[in-house]
């Protein structure tokens, strides 16, 4: 026999009937949560792709999210995406062949009526010989191409009748990532000039002398035509506030423990400097312009210590481990070559001995991450404006950077003496 239910009992089935959804609608809701389940993933691959081809959205995105969740959470979310990237490549690209970039052509010797012109030119002064770098080989046999250590000349289509001031060679010096690549520039101390120049926000002064430092972000225009190349510069002052100083004004006071390029102007020309800053004796009084990095890659041709330990943050505000593109300058033992290296896919320790293979005894890392790292050579374009373009393809520029674009980042550039 069936119990009568009671009046309560009716009451709330009554209203739980009222707001119980229709079919259709428990239909749509479970649609609504299987797109977003689709689309969440589709549009953080979008972002991320978008990232890397877009030049200002990445360091736009980054500084946004710093703002409102704090730099320690962004760092996390963005050493999360590239060790997702390298988890992925590591597991999609295992037997990708190392790329070439350019051909591995040997320089020409200098024919004997351009000799013997020259030597009558200037029959006081002895032929300088030209410069070279000593080609270094691959770092490994099973990762290689032609080109792998191999010195190739950077022609200079405005004076094309000097001997090369600037060498070019690439490296592949990960054996676990055959896409992990180094690019390296050779240029010959004597006969070229480094200048720095501030970009026009960082870094940001922390003295008041550092305050009234104008910050044209530019190229002068009295330069261009003994123009060579420009590359990026250093770590924001809000990434541990590494030191810089220009025309003898610190802008952000130097900081021990931290690589140092320096350059003294003296009467037989600059001495650039890449040491420790406990190393320069004394700390960077002296400097006409000085930048600092994180601690040196090498010195004294032994990588730092502290790159044995993967997990360091010194070489970034990302871990040392953290494998994506990075920026380094360094100097062979005599102080007659520079170096000026580049990277797709390395860690701190892995571009250190890339630079230490090249022939580097002092080098430091520069900045890190997609959109900052860049050599650009400068050419003359369609028109004949100078234009710049990109050592390697792949990297973010634009053709009218450090040129007619003001820098928003401090970089570095180098012309003829």
């Amino acid at each position: 026999m069936r119990i009568p239910e009671s009046a309560e009992l009716l009451a709330v089935r009554d209203e739980r009937t009222k707001h119980r959804k229709p079919p259709e609608h428990r239909r749509w809701h479970r649609r609504a949560t299987i797109a977003a389940l689709i689309l969440l993933p589709v549009s953080v691959l979008a972002l991320w792709i978008a990232i890397h081809r877009v030049g200002w959205l990445g360091p736009w995105l980054a500084d946004t999210l710093r703002a409102i969740v704090g730099a320690e959470a962004v760092t996390e979310l963005e050493k999360a995406a590239y060790s997702a990237q390298d988890w992925w490549d590591l597991r999609s690209r295992s037997d990708e062949a190392p790329q070439q970039y350019w051909e591995a052509t040997k320089p020409q010797p200098a024919s004997p009526s351009a000799s013997a012109s020259a030597a009558s030119a200037s029959p006081a002064i002895p032929a300088r010989p030209p410069f070279r770098p000593l080609d270094v080989g691959p770092i490994y046999q099973d990762k290689t191409t032609d080109a792998d250590g191999v010195w190739v000349p950077i022609d200079d289509p405005r004076h094309p009748q000097e001997s090369p001031l600037a060498y070019k060679t690439m490296l592949h010096p990960d054996r676990r990532r055959s896409w992990s690549e180094v690019f390296i520039v050779a240029l010959d101390p004597t006969r070229v000039r480094v200048h720095y120049m501030l970009g026009a926000v960082d870094p940001k002064p922390t003295t008041l002398p550092g305050r009234r430092v104008d910050r044209p972000a530019l190229i002068p225009k009295a330069q261009w035509n003994q123009l060579v190349l420009a590359f990026n510069g250093g770590f924001k002052t809000e990434h541990r506030r590494y030191g810089a100083k220009v025309d003898g004004v610190f802008v952000v006071p130097g900081r021990e423990g931290s690589c140092t390029i320096s350059v003294h102007t003296t009467e037989s020309g600059d001495q650039i400097q890449v040491r420790s800053w406990e190393a320069l004796d004394p700390p960077g009084a002296t400097a006409t312009w000085l930048r600092q990095t994180p601690p040196c890659l090498c010195e004294r041709g032994e990588l730092h210590p502290g790159l044995r330990d993967e997990a360091s943050r010194k070489w970034g505000s990302l871990f040392g481990e953290t494998v994506i593109r990075r920026s380094a300058l360094g100097l062979d033992r005599d102080g007659h070559t520079l170096f000026v290296g580049i990277s797709n896919a390395t860690t701190a320790r892995v571009l250190a001995r890339a630079l230490r293979h090249a022939g580097a005894f002092d080098a430091a890392q520069l900045d890190v991450n997609w959109s900052y790292t860049k050599i650009l050579l400068y050419r003359p374009g369609a028109n004949g404006e100078l234009r710049a373009e990109s050592l390697v393809k792949g990297f973010v520029f634009d053709e009218d950077e450090y040129l007619r674009q003001r820098a928003p980042r401090d970089f570095f550039y180098v012309v003829r003496k």
